[in-house]
Order: C-alpha cells, then sequence, then structure tokens
C-alpha cells in the first residue's frame, strides 16, 4: 500500500468481547441519578479488525490533543452508532467523554451518559435491559505502506451495536473521501470542499470566463464527494 498525503475517516473498534461498566451516582435519595460508563475506549499497538495497527505513540500524540481540544473544553461528545462524516451530529449524541487513561495496550474511558437527550434514554435503557454494546473510535488517518496509522486526529469515540458490520459498512462508505488537516489546530477538511473553495477564490473578474470555470469546479466536486 502506498503512502498518501491524505487522510482517510477510520474507525477502530475493540473486541466485542470487552464489556464496560454501568455506574449509578446519587448524592442523596432525593438527588437527581448520574450515570457513567467506564471501560476500555482505544486500543494501540494490536492489529484490529480491519487489519490495521495504531501506532501507540501516534495514538498517543492524539488522546493528548483530544484532551486539550475537546475533554477540557466539554465538547467531547459521542454519537450512537458511528456517523459517514467527519463531524460530530448533535442529534445522534449520547455520552460525553470525561476521562481516558492508558492501561496497558488501551485508554480506559469514562463517560456520563447524556440520559436528558433521546439517544442517551435509548443508551441508557440498552444498558439496564443488558444488552451488549461496543466502543468505536472515529479519526482521522493516514496509513503508511505497511497499514499502520502513523498519524491520526481523534474525532470521538462512538456507541455501536454490531462493530463487525459497522467496520465493513463504514469503510465502504467513505473509502473514496479524502481529508486533510489544516492550520496549527489540525482542523479537518474534506478535500474536495477545500478544492472546489481553492478554485472559486482564483476566478477571473470576466463574466462568461467565470461561469466556465464555476461550472467546471462545480463538476469536479460533485465527482468526489
Amino acid at each position: 500500500m502506498e503512502k498518501s498525503n491524505y487522510y482517510k475517516l477510520l474507525v477502530n473498534t475493540l473486541n466485542v468481547d470487552s464489556d464496560f461498566d454501568l455506574i449509578c451516582e446519587q448524592q442523596n435519595v432525593d438527588a437527581p441519578k448520574t450515570y457513567r460508563i467506564k471501560g476500555p475506549y482505544i486500543l494501540f499497538g494490536k492489529e484490529n479488525a480491519n487489519g490495521r495497527i495504531y501506532d501507540e505513540t501516534v495514538i498517543d500524540k492524539a488522546v493528548v490533543e483530544y484532551k486539550k481540544t475537546m475533554i477540557d473544553t466539554k465538547r467531547s461528545l459521542g454519537e450512537l452508532e458511528h456517523s459517514q462524516t467527519a463531524q460530530i451530529t448533535l442529534e445522534n449524541c449520547c455520552h460525553v467523554i470525561e476521562s481516558l487513561t492508558k492501561q496497558g495496550t488501551h485508554y480506559v474511558g469514562t463517560s456520563k451518559v447524556l440520559d436528558q437527550l433521546p439517544k442517551g434514554k435509548i443508551l441508557l435503557g440498552l444498558l439496564q435491559s443488558g444488552i451488549r454494546t461496543a466502543i468505536s473510535t472515529r479519526g482521522i488517518g493516514r496509513l503508511n505502506e505497511k497499514n499502520v496509522v502513523d498519524d491520526y486526529k481523534l474525532i470521538t469515540c462512538d456507541i455501536v451495536h454490531d462493530p463487525s458490520s459497522q467496520l465493513s459498512f463504514l469503510d465502504f462508505i467513505v473509502e473514496s473521501k479524502n481529508f486533510i488537516l489544516k492550520g496549527l489546530d489540525r482542523e479537518i477538511v474534506e478535500v474536495a470542499y477545500d478544492q472546489l473553495e481553492s478554485k472559486i477564490s482564483k476566478l477571473p473578474t470576466h463574466i462568461d470566463e467565470k461561469k466556465k470555470l464555476i461550472a467546471e469546479a462545480v463538476k469536479q466536486f460533485l465527482k468526489q464527494i
């Protein structure tokens, strides 16, 4: 596999047998209950179900960045099932990640269940009913020729039901999409949008020529999405 300068939307799911705990906290009998989940969230250094290996130092760096930009700013939302994009969809959020701690070949995470939101209520109901679910990371990564992820930006950790089918489906959906990380903040930008913006910014002033170039830029953009 040739190394690309572009990044792909990647998911990495732990073994389905890796359960996490549901913790119920209540300060007194009159106080509302708070539910948290805790368990292995992120795997590194071992081949996953897609045959990829996430390098330990790469994951360490990604987690440090995620803690600073998302957890510390209380924006570390996770969704119920994977999104097909690199963005967080608020209406699908079910938990907020509060901590990620390195233990062996995993990062153990703790999340607060957002049981006041529709998807959070679903998650809580599933867990209280004994339904098995799994944690799966979603991020932008770049693969080298050995199928090792050598650069990575963590987007979130989602809750999924059937990780094996999720992996295959999501890879198929996004295999044609490319991303770049722009600027010091490593902002995720889909290449198709970035190229369209670049072409439009360089348009000539002549009206007929501008129309022709806009039509061509949009045509190329539509082929890439």
